[in-house]
């Protein structure tokens, strides 16, 4: 009996490991920055994003495919910064690690950037 428990504990553990997270840290008028982990199988259906900078805190690998393309594999770098502009696409995490990353869509520019404040900057 205590082998059958033992089993049912790490089966729901090591699905809990694995599944989808996504946190709001930050959202205002300007922008909206969302933790996202996706475990090794996980699938994000079709998705947009409007000017997005991604930012990966762990190395993993990942297929997307965007509507009426051939899925493109990548392989993920912790710390490589990239920039999307109006994308539509799914994900599929096909490595054997979580996919971890801080993702903050612009919603609109800071006012402050578009004024003549931004000008008065040392250069």
């Amino acid at each position: 009996m205590k082998v059958v428990i033992s089993l049912l504990v790490f089966l729901v553990s090591a699905h809990l490991a694995v599944a989808q997270e996504e946190k709001v840290l930050l959202e205002n008028e300007w922008v909206r920055v969302v933790y996202v982990k996706d475990g090794p199988g996980n699938k994000r259906p079709d998705h947009s994003h409007r000017d997005t900078l991604v930012y990966p805190l762990t190395d993993f690998q990942v297929r997307v495919t965007r509507p009426g393309d051939k899925p493109t594999d990548i392989d993920v770098r912790a710390g490589q910064a990239a920039w999307f502009a109006n994308v539509t696409h799914s994900e599929e995490n096909i490595g054997k690690t979580a996919g971890e990353r801080l993702i903050t869509h612009i919603k609109k520019p800071a006012a402050w950037l578009c004024t003549g404040v931004a000008k008065e900057l040392p250069a």
